[in-house]
């Protein structure tokens, strides 16, 4: 899975990912110690936990989190 981060490309491997899901705002509420990628307090967010990395939560919102969240889930079956 890659997701974009301003001119950058963050990869997660399929092996690291644990969970991902959809979270309502804020950020605050789900968890204190993830990463933000974005405004992820302000929306709906998608929600990222895995194994390796300094930060093991990334939180951001890509366009539309639900369909996001259903292409990845069915990529990494």
């Amino acid at each position: 899975m890659q997701i974009p981060i301003y001119s950058k490309t963050l990869v997660i491997k399929k092996n690291d990912l644990i969970s991902i899901d959809i979270f309502k705002p804020p950020v605050i509420r789900t968890t204190f110690w993830a990463l933000k990628l974005d405004l992820a307090d302000l929306n709906e967010h998608v929600g990222i936990k895995r194994i390796n990395g300094f930060f093991k939560q990334l939180k951001f919102t890509p366009e539309n989190p639900k369909e996001f969240v259903a292409i990845v889930q069915e990529l990494f079956k």
